[in-house]
């Protein structure tokens, strides 16, 4: 058990930006945020709720930049195509 923690920790500190999901996965995140609608969220939404706290506020500059590429990206490309050009 000690030896699993250590070894997430280790893949924790590797990552540059972190969400405020904690364990909900994306999956879930997506199907609460979801406009009843559409029954749909565009993935830079989805990103912009996963990466900013209760206040608004984004958990890095790195974050919000990212957000707002795909916002400029969102007029010639699909949505998932934006989304995987910021994130790679």
């Amino acid at each position: 058990m000690q030896r699993r923690s250590a070894i997430n920790k280790e893949n924790r500190a590797k990552l540059k930006i972190v969400h405020t999901s904690g364990v909900r996965s994306f999956q879930r995140t997506r199907a609460l945020f979801k406009n009843p609608e559409s029954d749909e969220i565009s993935p830079a939404l989805l990103y912009k709720k996963t990466h900013t706290n209760k206040d608004g506020m984004w958990t890095l500059e790195d974050a919000r930049e990212n957000f707002e590429k795909m916002e400029v990206s969102y007029k010639s490309y699909t949505k998932v195509e934006i989304f995987a050009e910021v994130l790679g």
